[in-house]
């Protein structure tokens, strides 16, 4: 599989790009896990995502901040350029990162 190839139909919005990538970053095998790092590492080349790590005991309220913090986002850039809000469960963050 071509990574580079991934990362660039990933970041034009290809529905099949992202099925792939979620695979690779939730999939436990070797193979996978390389795969994922390298996606991650192509795609993180440009520095120009923020990320926000949320964390807290079930019920505290992490995902009402999330949709709030994602509209609220959105309406505050849409007249600067277009933005998009990507969300990662904590789970993926988790087995991605170690942490």
């Amino acid at each position: 599989m071509d990574i580079t190839d991934l990362a660039t139909r990933l970041k034009a919005g290809e529905r099949r790009a992202l099925a792939r990538a979620i695979t690779l970053v939730e999939s436990g095998r070797k193979d996978h896990r390389a795969q994922a790092a390298e996606l991650l590492e192509v795609l993180g080349q440009n520095k120009q995502a923020l990320r926000i790590g949320l964390s807290g005991t079930p019920g505290v309220g992490k995902s009402t901040f999330i949709e709030s913090f994602g509209c609220m986002s959105g309406k505050a850039y849409e007249s600067i350029w277009e933005r998009t809000v990507k969300i990662a469960p904590n789970e993926v963050v988790k087995h991605v990162f170690g942490v």
